[in-house]
């Protein structure tokens, strides 16, 4: 069976170790603070004294550590070639620097795939996680078994090493968006002195209104088709006025839902007033 080390034990890297040697791997790991590596080693993995060593014990390595300029760092301190080595970072970073870190590992032989783990670390190993990936194929498809046994949902995007960065903010800035405006609505309940608890009580009833909205973004956008909306750039523009009636009224800082219903404007003033929500995005090119 493949042999993988993990560089970097903070809460996930210590997950994705664990996971791997409840799956049978053979476990080496390494981490600046080696008291992190106590619980492993004693559930059976090996400690590496060095990255050096860990790189060089297994077939594939796992960086798991702050960022993709940190995982450069490290592998600067690498004296071993890294012919037949394959490394997957699973750090997150700017764009330029996950393409450094592949041309780096390159010119010395190895092979990598940059990934972007989405789902807690107390997922790891079950269908509620995925990873998606970009860089070498081949170490793509030589990975899927050990992959798959860290995240059932595996996804590989592109040889080029930056779309996974592009991936990862396009992704955060989404979620962060709807957690953003759920944290407002309970703030408004708030304000008013109503109980919070009927509102959050409410929210899963957005589910399947949200399942809508994912496919009027896959259909529209995917096709560039924003004609024949169920509800149209006028109509959402009317309800933000009256949606944020309550926060005026209330002084409640909205700089966040202005943005929203400002970027609405601006798309119905250049001609979109009748089309998809999602037409917005020809004012945002």
């Amino acid at each position: 069976m493949q042999t993988v080390s993990v560089v970097g034990l903070g809460i996930m890297g210590k997950a994705l170790a664990q996971t791997l040697l409840g799956a049978g791997y053979s476990v080496t790991v390494w981490n600046r603070t080696i008291g992190k590596a106590t619980e492993l080693v004693s559930n059976g993995a090996s400690l590496a004294d060095s990255v050096d060593v860990a790189v060089d014990t297994s077939d594939t390595t796992l960086f798991c550590i702050s960022s993709h300029q940190d995982t450069l760092s490290l592998l600067n301190e690498v004296e071993i070639p890294l012919e037949g080595k394959s490394i997957i970072e699973l750090s997150s970073g700017a764009p330029e620097d996950a393409c450094k870190l592949v041309s780096q590992i390159n010119s010395k032989g190895g092979r990598c795939l940059v990934g972007m783990i989405l789902g807690y670390p107390i997922d790891i190993g079950s269908d509620r996680s995925s990873i998606t990936t970009a860089g070498n194929k081949s170490l793509w498809r030589d990975s899927q078994r050990m992959l798959k046994a860290l995240a059932k949902n595996l996804t590989y995007i592109s040889v080029d090493p930056k779309a996974l960065s592009i991936m990862f903010s396009a992704l955060f800035v989404s979620r962060q968006g709807y957690l953003f405006g759920m944290v407002y609505g309970a703030l408004l309940f708030e304000k008013a002195g109503l109980p919070v608890q009927s509102y959050l009580d409410m929210l899963p009833q957005l589910n399947p209104v949200l399942e809508d909205y994912l496919e009027v973004v896959r259909k529209s956008i995917g096709s560039e088709t924003y004609s024949n909306p169920q509800a149209s750039l006028e109509t959402i523009h009317d309800a933000f006025k009256d949606a944020l009636d309550p926060y005026k009224a209330l002084d409640i800082e909205r700089d966040f839902p202005d943005l929203m219903s400002k970027i609405v404007a601006r798309a119905i003033s250049a001609g979109y007033g009748d089309e998809q929500m999602t037409a917005i995005l020809k004012v945002l090119r």
